[in-house]
């Protein structure tokens, strides 16, 4: 099968699929080890035994090997594989027409999902290949190297940016998509896009990273903000009725440290002032 395709492009096909595998089974543990007697009929056959040709399309890609041990010469290099799984670099359609990336499963599909980019909230077959991204099986928010990578991505691609927003947008009526919608909005927010004045009602952003995003007058009626983080975050005159906000973070708040527990507290009617009863009889 390997004669079938272009040798380099098989390669990258490789690459996606086993970062893809490696987080979905050992939570990004870039170190897997392999025995062909134990790990029999397990995801790590499929990679690394040597009877389809797997052992070639090892040495493509940056593996070491001690023994039944593999693991990524770095690990921003698994980090970068998966943001390519995510979304590859663009290809003009004439060049993807002629030469379309087969996954090792022998379709289409894998291979080109991340790449072509889908608005729609219907289950076209575009968009089901989307359900297959990586932004939709794993919160990504805690992987800072790969939102990085991400990140850059967004900023330099329109149709992964497209992407992103249509990922929010189906989150609205999707529970499905939440996962998905807080990787994308978080990817966004570092891009740097804006929502001032967007529609975001009833979107469902469980755990995203909002910090230092912009989001005056946006529209949050609804939404799911639960554990979002909103440190330094811009949102004047944003509309939050009824937005579930449960876990919200805004970060460290300011604080006085005073010499007992404070036993009750007032400011003056400017606002200008503030004093504090204090435990040990002391006014503060």
């Amino acid at each position: 099968q390997i004669t079938d395709l272009g040798f380099q492009e098989q390669g990258i096909t490789y690459l996606k699929e086993l970062v893809t595998a490696i987080y979905e089974h050992q939570d990004g543990n870039p170190v897997v080890h392999y025995s062909a007697r134990v790990d029999r009929r397990t995801w790590k056959e499929e990679f690394f035994n040597d009877r389809d040709g797997s052992h070639l399309l090892r040495e493509v890609i940056p593996l070491s090997r001690n023994g039944d041990q593999y693991r990524f010469i770095h690990k921003s290099l698994l980090d970068y594989g998966l943001s390519l799984a995510v979304f590859g670099p663009s290809k003009s359609n004439e060049e993807t027409e002629a030469n379309p990336l087969l996954s090792r499963r022998g379709s289409t599909s894998s291979a080109l999902s991340f790449e072509n980019p889908s608005t729609e909230n219907t289950d076209t077959a575009d968009d089901k290949s989307l359900l297959d991204s990586p932004l939709w099986k794993r919160n990504l928010v805690g992987e800072q190297s790969v939102l990085q990578f991400l990140t850059e991505r967004a900023q330099q691609e329109s149709a992964f940016k497209d992407q992103l927003h249509s990922m929010i947008e189906r989150s609205k009526t999707d529970k499905a998509a939440r996962i998905a919608a807080a990787n994308a909005i978080t990817i966004l927010v570092r891009a740097g896009v804006q929502f001032n004045g967007a529609d975001l009602r009833n979107i469902k952003i469980p755990g995203a990273d909002l910090s230092f995003g912009v989001f005056d007058s946006a529209r949050l009626e609804g939404a799911d903000l639960r554990k979002a983080n909103l440190r330094n975050v811009w949102m004047r005159q944003a509309n939050l009725r009824g937005a579930q906000m449960n876990g919200v973070q805004f970060g460290e708040l300011p604080f006085l440290k005073e010499d007992s527990g404070v036993r009750c507290s007032t400011y003056s009617p400017d606002g200008k002032v503030y004093a504090a009863g204090l435990f040990n009889g002391s006014i503060s």
